[in-house]
């Protein structure tokens, strides 16, 4: 479902990008794929796309990427708190743990 319903982040850069081993290329040849038909399964992506990376592992890859909570996008994992900042003394110092 992902491959099949995911958009643009911005004007420059669209979610398939951030998956690992993606690029503007591999992105381009499954937005025209999916336009013809969705997609039914991982197999069926790696067979319409050439050169695709494995689609289950490049999901998973992303999965524990976004779970070590450093990345500028979630995707597929709810995005771990922003720490308080507090303006104290003239300056800034974070909060809590």
């Amino acid at each position: 479902e992902f491959f099949n319903k995911t958009g643009p982040l911005s004007v420059r850069r669209h979610s398939l990008e951030l998956l690992p081993n993606i690029g503007k290329k591999h992105m381009l040849d499954i937005l025209a794929e999916r336009e013809k038909k969705p997609f039914e399964s991982f197999k069926d992506i790696s067979e319409r796309i050439k050169l695709m990376p494995d689609p289950h592992r490049v999901i998973v890859e992303r999965i524990i990427e976004e779970m070590e909570g450093e990345a500028k996008y979630y995707l597929f994992v709810k995005a771990p708190p922003r720490p308080e900042f507090s303006r104290e003394g003239g300056g800034f110092y974070r909060e809590g743990p």
